[in-house]
């Protein structure tokens, strides 16, 4: 979700104002950043430093399901700076 999340703000930074998508698209993100906000983020576990919970790895073969994943992580901060903080692609 929070790989979506940053997709869809690009997909909207990329639209000209005027654009009804471009809202479409924002809002969605901010839907998909508020769900993970609300029901996946914070760890039950106090050894843990994630910040998301319940990512996957690899679910046919049962590894890594609901557990903490370093990219979702990653994708989530980005989501949270590219809705709050606006995002300058660095390459």
């Amino acid at each position: 979700m929070a790989i979506a999340a940053c997709g869809l703000l690009e997909l909207s930074g990329a639209l000209p104002p005027a654009d009804p998508h471009k809202r479409v698209y924002e809002n969605a993100a901010l839907r998909l950043i508020g769900a993970l906000t609300e029901s996946c983020s914070g760890s039950p576990d106090p050894r843990s430093n994630a910040l998301l919970l319940r990512g996957v790895y690899n679910k046919p073969k049962g590894e890594g399901v609901d557990e903490a994943v370093i990219w979702g992580d990653y994708f989530y901060v980005e989501a949270l700076v590219r809705a709050l903080l606006g995002w300058k692609p660095y390459w």
